[in-house]
């Protein structure tokens, strides 16, 4: 029997508190816009972005989110959010952009800092028409934590293709695409990942960073399928967003992804250490997907993609 979309959502369920609209937003060239509804006819190479600074408590974890499509898909991360945050230091992450309405998620946590500047642009990439809307900033409840902090995890609200993951691990553009999957026990979507040989590195997608607690355990999980038996590995990154120095924490996991939906799982316990990883003090980790061996090829289904705070076991 499959569960109903509107169960789908509450076991995806991030808990926000009230949602702020970014202030004074000032649009530079090409984009055009009022209301929190921005548009751009972006040329391939000049974009000065959407600019603005927002208020934030420290000490607190945040996600920035806002709705957009475009005329043109692109599977190379190329929509860039920066910015700086208190001692952590400047970040750019981007995503791929795709040509139906998709919500993008930037999550955060605000260190000593009061105040944060964002800026929201196009890198070089083909001309095309971008229209944004719905810029929200939100605290994350603590309570969110024990949910899923992977958003679009089963996909059910997504379209085009997955723009929370990006390419990896020399993977050149985004080898993977939403699609219509209907023996699924919930929602009727979802990621198809395309496994195949290349020139540099393995297929691999990786996820946005994500909200962790240092000295916490959290699980990493998905339910899987494939059209030939295939060897991937799950990792928890905690690469920083910002510069990386001192130790490399990470985890991995290998499954084996056969002909049937089956779960798949990574328990992980984020060590307290900032001495030995620094890189873990901006309290953010990112999930990897990669194939284990580059000669393989195979197509994978994946859906119920979930990163959530677990309890250490006595």
């Amino acid at each position: 029997m499959k569960i109903s979309t509107s169960l789908i959502a509450a076991m995806a369920l991030v808990l926000w508190v009230s949602a702020e609209v970014p202030p004074n937003i000032s649009p530079g060239s090409p984009w055009e816009g009022v209301s929190g509804r921005f548009q751009a006819d972006y040329d391939g190479k000049n974009d000065q972005g959407l600019s603005w600074t927002s208020q934030v408590s420290p000490e607190t974890y945040y996600a920035l989110t806002w709705n957009m499509k475009a005329s043109q898909e692109e599977l190379r991360p190329v929509f860039t959010v920066n910015g700086e945050i208190g001692d952590y230091g400047s970040f750019s992450k981007s995503y791929p952009v795709s040509a139906a309405p998709n919500v993008y998620t930037f999550y955060f946590y605000s260190g000593s800092a009061s105040s944060i500047p964002f800026k929201l642009f196009c890198s070089s990439s083909k001309p095309k028409k971008i229209d944004l809307s719905a810029l929200e900033l939100r605290k994350i409840e603590a309570d969110a934590f024990k949910g899923n902090l992977m958003p679009e995890g089963y996909f059910h609200g997504a379209s085009g293709i997955p723009v929370m993951w990006k390419p990896d691990d020399g993977t050149p553009q985004l080898p993977a695409r939403i699609e219509k999957q209907a023996d699924f026990l919930a929602g009727d979507q979802a990621l198809l990942l395309k496994i195949a040989p290349q020139e540099k590195g393995v297929t691999s997608i990786s996820s946005i960073q994500l909200p962790m607690i240092p000295g916490k355990r959290f699980e990493a999980s998905f339910w899987g399928k494939a059209d030939a038996e295939a060897v991937l590995a799950l990792d928890v990154n905690g690469w920083s967003m910002y510069r990386h120095f001192g130790g490399h924490w990470w985890k991995s996991r290998s499954v084996k992804v056969g002909p049937a939906w089956a779960p798949y799982s990574l328990t992980v316990d984020i060590p307290e250490d900032f001495k030995a990883f620094p890189d873990l003090q901006s309290r953010l980790v990112s999930l990897k997907i990669r194939s284990k061996e580059n000669a393989q090829t195979a197509k994978v289904w994946i859906s119920a993609i979930r990163f959530r705070q677990v309890e250490k076991a006595d």
